[in-house]
């Protein structure tokens, strides 16, 4: 990797490309800092949205096959959406060459802090990359059981003071871990969410995902009694999913930062708290990731399109599941991340093949003979 010694040096090499894109043969990707061939330049619709592209006039849509247009009449629109203020330094770029396959996948990954102004927004990139590890979670529990159960222990007013200290938390999810497993779940997974959708205050409670369905009212009942002797908690709430939809949506309200939702906690005392995790790891350990994203990704392109309104093309969207997992878009084999740069600070060049923007910061580059590029360089804010 090679730093940029001056801004002379940046001007000069944006200069050349700038030349190219006023041609009208190239494109530009200011997030991912590169130019591609119009002809090679491939947007998924799932992600026109995410641009700010959801319509024209007579609710037309802008779509992948636009840009194919001889003419390039769609590229018009799309170049609109790649304004600079989209780019923000939270988190980094990793990048992972495949090397039985040659594809090469850049993600950017966001610095996970729910406080963050990026981060903390529903539906950011966190959002949904936790959405998809919380996911798949739930899938295995689905699939094990037949049914997912979903738990939310809510802390009532008169507590709310004492559960200012993160370590009080803790205790809550240890107590309640260790319970669960001595009643019969042995695996499941929990998250912590800090507010509600009212009133801006201090509100936390803790969703739990296990495996199994409808519960015995004795059985509930064991466990509110248990929860309520310890710490006084009253209010539990519980439900049961049946169907992979179901599963999809709980899962998505999961998963959903909920920090920025208060304004009477400052951050700097849950530093290093532990928001989410499982218990019974071997139960989640021994799986075809593979597998699973074959029996997914058309209900999570269902939910997208369905719930939030996102378009969503099936390739796409099972192209994400997989890099986002960790695999190889194309064979589906272990990828390899190394890291390229902060966000904001990548300058890759020219590609020389096919570049595929998949959408949630992720993007595919299918070689066209030869290295696919020359290797990122990273801008030196300082000079």
């Amino acid at each position: 990797m090679k730093n940029f010694k001056s801004l002379k040096e940046v001007k000069d090499a944006l200069k050349v490309l700038d030349d190219l894109i006023a041609k009208g043969d190239f494109v530009e990707d200011l997030d991912l800092g590169c130019t591609v061939h119009a002809k090679n330049y491939h947007i998924p619709s799932v992600i026109l949205k995410e641009l700010g592209l959801e319509g024209e006039e007579g609710g037309r849509k802008l779509r992948s096959t636009d840009i194919e247009q001889p003419d390039n009449s769609g590229m018009g629109e799309i170049m609109k959406a790649w304004d600079p203020s989209r780019k923000h330094t939270c988190g980094v770029v990793m990048a992972s060459e495949c090397k039985h396959c040659g594809r090469v996948h850049i993600i950017k990954v966001p610095c996970k802090r729910e406080w963050c102004p990026h981060c903390g927004q529903e539906g950011s990139l966190y959002h949904k990359l936790t959405f998809l590890r919380t996911l798949r979670y739930a899938y295995q529990m689905f699939e094990n059981a037949g049914a997912m159960g979903y738990l939310v222990i809510t802390c009532p007013l008169e507590l709310r003071e004492k559960l200012r200290d993160p370590e009080a938390l803790r205790e809550i999810t240890r107590y309640v871990r260790r319970m669960l497993k001595r009643e019969g779940f042995e695996y499941g997974y929990y998250r912590w969410h800090f507010a509600g959708d009212e009133g801006r205050t201090w509100y936390p409670h803790l969703n739990i995902l296990i495996p199994g369905g409808y519960m015995q009212p004795e059985k509930l009942e064991r466990l509110k009694e248990l929860i309520r002797k310890r710490f006084g908690i009253e209010i539990i709430h519980y439900e049961y999913a049946q169907d992979l939809a179901r599963v999809i949506h709980i899962a998505w309200y999961v998963a959903r930062p909920t920090w920025n939702l208060q304004d009477e906690m400052s951050p700097e005392l849950f530093k290093g708290f532990r928001k989410m995790g499982v218990w019974g790891n071997k139960h989640f350990e021994k799986v075809d990731i593979k597998e699973i994203l074959e029996k997914i990704h058309v209900a999570v392109k269902n939910f997208l399109e369905e719930d939030l309104g996102i378009e969503a093309e099936d390739e796409a969207v099972k192209a994400i599941l997989a890099i986002r997992n960790n695999l190889c878009s194309g064979c589906y084999r272990p990828l390899k991340w190394v890291f390229l740069g902060s966000s904001g600070t990548i300058y890759i060049g020219y590609i020389n093949g096919k570049l595929y923007r998949l959408g949630w910061s992720t993007w595919v580059i299918i070689p066209s003979g030869g290295p696919p590029w020359g290797g990122p360089r990273v801008i030196n804010e300082e000079n």
